[in-house]
């Protein structure tokens, strides 16, 4: 057993994670996550959500703007629905892993690659890490 030092986090750790994939097969990834404390965890899923909040009212006030000005208000589409998600999966991604083992590099194109590609992946990777951080879970 490895003795617990206390004030000297590690920058990083790593876990694989495992999802099903769209054609049923297993997948997995390993992942080397950027190391947060509880608080800082904190801080960085209220700056998401912060983001999220700052987009949405953006929105709606373009939306105010055309409703007042008379224009005609966009339709709200399931590819504008599946767009904003895939943007917050990216940004949180981003903002939580510094690499994997998969045959790409790991940058925004390749996140944003997976993410369209590979959907199961995403959850599995936003929970093996907030899983690690707040509960100290190691498992899947």
């Amino acid at each position: 057993m490895t003795k617990i030092t206390l004030g000297k986090p590690p920058k990083s750790f790593e876990r694989t994670v495992k999802f099903v994939q769209v054609d049923g097969q297993p997948g997995k990834i390993r992942i080397t996550y950027t190391y947060r404390d509880r608080e800082a965890f904190g801080k960085f899923t209220d700056g998401v959500i912060s983001d999220i909040r700052a987009a949405d009212e953006a929105e709606m006030d373009k939306l105010k703007e055309l409703a007042t000005s008379g224009g005609k208000i966009p339709e709200l589409t399931e590819s504008m629905l599946l767009a904003r998600q895939d943007e917050t999966n990216i940004r949180y991604i981003m903002g939580c892993v510094e690499g994997w083992d998969l045959d790409v590099a790991f940058d925004k194109s390749a996140v944003a690659q997976l993410v369209r590609e590979v959907p199961a992946a995403i959850p599995a990777i936003v929970a093996a890490y907030r899983d690690a951080i707040t509960e100290g879970r190691q498992g899947n």
